[in-house]
């Protein structure tokens, strides 16, 4: 296991060459960059290597007995070494406290395991600053280790990934901070349980690669995913019609604090709720109770609350993390009859549309067996998440034609782009281009794909639509089409970080994105 030392500014070296003998310790990573320093007439002459972070170094001990056999109560480093005994004028050894120890942030009133726990961190962790370290080479500028929790920074804030400049494939946060009067976008980015911070990030694209999952921010995006998981449910026990009454039911009479088992206990076994609500599982009663403390309200207006995030829509959004019903086994694909159309429900993987990494390489060097140094090249693989969506299409008879009409919800971003005129729409065309969303401009102006139209079903639904046959396999090549063309649209919006407003209606309407687990 890696921890994460600090030492005096300046003695990064021999703080290393001392660890190296501690017994127990399997390697010692010091991390430099090469800095230009002053001026000189000769090419490189001007250059020097120093430590990345000024104090700053991690060591690797064989087991966590090992270390806690070389640190006092403190977490300091402790040697033997000789002094002269002031009294007595003869030198004599004596257990001495370099100025070493494990990073902490933390009082001297704390237990060791505490400053142990605290300094730890993970290969992952190491592997990857070891790749942003070769990756910044002599780019980097006031790196700093802080002390900030950063699962709460990550939890709260939704984490970015740098895609140009001397920082591309960083995962991190950006916040801005205020330093001496001046404002900047600083990139916060974990180790062990401690941030590096880089500042001057600002002028770098960089786009969305997970949500926040805590705090304000995330209050309203977590109520929409689980009004989607619930509505499918609903539509999947014998509701494909009436799911989101049924489930404003719901959340009013668990309005005034009542918990699900006296609720189940007040509905008669014979009525049409009984069966879904006794038979939730626990991801079900989960979202039912995250929504509860949602919407608790004091007076009626929760009624208000209830109708405008849990709309009478029957065919739910483009894309969600839920199929709502079961997909057969052997197949990607599952119909859902409702009154009027049928609702086409596609698996589908997103990865290739998401601009992630599949892994991050960097060089290091590495003894063999003889003793001998080679350079050799280590990947790390970086953490891949499901990125298994379900696609909803609706299927709807033409009156004028023996075709059938096959469209995707867009919802509200479609309803407030339909509804500009031709002036705004065109400034929000270019704005679309000039921000770099290419796919979303494409599928807009008609250019993505000839068969894929604008079109209004209802006074809910609209989105993009083809024509199809009647046919099973002529009905699924129209939604592969609408897949093909909308798919890559939504993703690009969903991870941009401009057009916010805009965004924020692609995280309603089209992509509800799943949470993804962050690190303890």
């Amino acid at each position: 296991m890696w921890y994460i030392v600090q030492t005096e500014t300046h003695k990064e070296q021999e703080a290393k060459e001392f660890l190296q003998t501690v017994d127990g310790v399997r390697d010692v990573y010091l991390p430099i960059y090469r800095k230009t320093i002053g001026g000189g007439w000769r090419e490189g002459s001007n250059r020097v290597f120093v430590p990345t972070i000024s104090g700053i170094l991690f060591v690797n001990f064989q087991s966590k007995k090992k270390l806690e056999d070389s640190v006092t109560h403190w977490g300091y480093f402790m040697y033997d070494g000789e002094v002269i005994d002031e009294r007595q004028q003869k030198l004599v050894r004596r257990k001495l406290f370099k100025p070493i120890h494990l990073l902490s942030f933390i009082s001297e009133n704390t237990d060791k395991e505490k400053i142990i726990q605290r300094a730890k961190v993970s290969t992952t962790d190491i592997e990857r600053f070891r790749v942003y370290n070769d990756q910044l080479k002599d780019c980097i500028e006031d790196l700093k280790i802080l002390d900030l929790n950063y699962n709460r920074l990550e939890a709260e804030n939704d984490t970015v990934m740098i895609t140009e400049g001397p920082y591309i494939g960083f995962e991190g946060v950006i916040k801005q901070v205020k330093h001496n009067g001046n404002k900047d976008r600083v990139l916060y980015f974990r180790i062990g349980n401690w941030c590096a911070c880089i500042p001057g990030v600002r002028k770098y694209r960089h786009i969305i690669v997970r949500e926040a999952v805590d705090g304000m921010k995330a209050q309203t995006v977590n109520a929409w995913r689980h009004v989607d998981h619930l509505i499918g449910r609903l539509q999947a026990s014998g509701f494909p019609d009436d799911a989101p009454r049924q489930l404003r039911t719901i959340l009013k009479s668990l309005n005034h604090d009542v918990v699900i088992e006296q609720y189940i206990a007040s509905l008669k076994p014979d009525s049409p709720l009984y069966d879904f609500v006794s038979t939730m599982t626990p991801a079900d009663a989960g979202c039912l109770i995250s929504l509860s403390r949602y919407f608790q309200s004091s007076d009626r207006s929760i009624n208000r609350g209830l109708l405008d995030l849990i709309p009478d829509v029957h065919l739910r959004p483009f894309l969600t993390p839920t199929s709502g019903i079961d997909i057969p086994e052997g197949k990607n694909h599952a119909f859902l009859e409702h009154d009027g159309f049928i609702e086409l429900i596609v698996r589908v993987n997103l990865r290739p549309y998401f601009t992630v990494p599949l892994s991050q390489t960097y060089q290091k060097t590495e003894r063999t067996k003889r003793g001998k140094e080679k350079l050799v090249t280590k990947e790390i693989p970086l953490a891949d998440d499901e990125y298994i969506y379900y696609a909803h299409v609706g299927i709807y008879n033409n009156t004028d034609s023996e075709k059938v009409t096959a469209i995707v919800n867009w919802g509200g971003f479609y309803f407030d782009y339909i509804f500009m005129d031709t002036d705004e729409r065109q400034t929000f065309l270019a704005d679309l281009q000039a921000k770099g969303y290419d796919n979303l401009h494409a599928l807009l102006s008609g250019t993505a794909s000839t068969a894929v139209t604008l079109k209004t079903q209802s006074m809910t639904v609209g989105g993009f639509a083809t024509e199809a046959d009647c046919t099973e396999t002529a009905i699924l090549t129209a939604a592969d089409i609408l897949i093909t063309a909308c798919a890559p649209a939504a993703v690009e919006m969903w991870q941009g970080t401009r057009l916010l407003e805009w965004r924020r209606l692609i995280q309603q309407y089209v992509l509800l994105h799943k949470q993804r687990n962050i690190s303890e």
